[in-house]
């Protein structure tokens, strides 16, 4: 918003955190099931819903944001308002804000509209998730496989995560990386694949996604294969890691341009970590991963036995095989 508008809008915040009616259950009803229907158009999409229920089942992590047809059709208004109660508490409640505004002026309106909210008794976090490997198929009215693999990665706390940074960018980061090289650039086998890590307070996941034709699905999951396998076998040269350092860090202090990624940058650090991380502290934590780090890590990470593999494709598509990773 405009600098003069903040009175504004920290009024209206605290008005939908604290006094939301919860009404017009019927018609956001119909919205969520729209988009999960659109999750079943976008076999990109439906690849990572799929892999994430496969390899952590049963747990909340594993579950569609959006959730089910089933799920949300048997929502009624009462469980949403006790869901709020629940994990919506000052406890739970972190306030952000950057770019062009008076800090005392905000931190007295934020006492005034906040102050009051009465203190909650926090709700437990449910136990880590147990990953789960295995190959999974699913059948789908589309023309591409899309083939996705998954192993357990590192929490956000983790001080590998850095490390792990590192791997996942050299592995399929963008379009200087390994997979895109091998893959797209001089076999153009896919158009769309690239390496992955999403991590969470009590649990992480690492991966890789691509989109081909049936009939190249093979060639493309051994060249991944040939690829997770190198990167375990032969530290990465020092050029390609420092290249891939610079894109990192080059990103990340390129985003602190824009006051709303300040601001949720801020936001998760406090809840993640606690504090506001000092960008130095990151930068001067990436300079410190060596090409030893980064080697034990994948060698502890891309393990045939900790696989989960996900196949999403048509019909006639090739059954899929166990990862040829040993």
């Amino acid at each position: 918003m405009l600098s003069r508008h903040v009175p504004v809008g920290v009024e209206v915040l605290a008005d939908i955190a604290r006094n939301s009616l919860f009404c017009d259950m019927d018609k956001e009803r119909g919205v969520i099931l729209e988009e999960i229907s659109s999750v079943e158009d976008n076999p990109d999409e439906l690849a990572h819903d799929l892999i994430t229920e496969f390899h952590w089942p049963g747990h909340p992590l594993g579950r569609p944001v959006a959730g089910t047809e089933e799920s949300v059709n048997a929502l009624l208004r009462e469980h949403v308002v006790a869901f709020y109660e629940r994990w919506y508490t000052p406890e739970h409640l972190v306030f952000s804000i950057a770019g062009n505004f008076d800090e005392e002026a905000v931190l007295g309106q934020v006492t005034d509209v906040f102050g009051d909210w009465p203190a909650a008794p926090t709700a437990p976090a449910p136990p880590a998730p147990g990953f789960r490997a295995g190959v999974s198929s699913v059948e789908r009215p589309i023309s591409q496989v899309h083939v996705n693999l998954a192993f357990p990665g590192v929490p956000s706390t983790d001080p590998t995560r850095f490390a792990c940074s590192l791997l996942i960018n050299v592995l399929g980061g963008g379009s200087t990386s390994r997979l895109f090289e091998k893959i797209r650039e001089e076999e153009g086998l896919a158009y769309n694949i690239f390496a992955y890590h999403n991590d969470y307070s009590a649990a992480g996941v690492a991966g890789v996604y691509q989109a081909v034709a049936p009939e190249q699905c093979d060639r493309a999951c051994t060249l991944v294969y040939d690829e997770l396998r190198r990167i375990c076998d032969e530290p990465v040269p020092e050029a390609e890691l420092e290249m891939n350092r610079e894109q990192i860090k080059g990103s990340m202090l390129m985003s602190l341009e824009n006051p709303g990624s300040r601001a949720s940058r801020m936001a998760t650090n406090l809840l993640v970590h606690g504090r506001v991380v000092p960008v130095e502290e990151v930068t001067a934590k990436l300079d410190a991963v060596t090409a030893d780090d980064v080697q034990r890590l994948a060698q502890r990470t891309f393990r045939a036995e900790c696989c989960a593999s996900l196949v999403l494709g048509p019909e006639d598509m090739p059954p899929p095989g166990e990862p040829a990773l040993s």
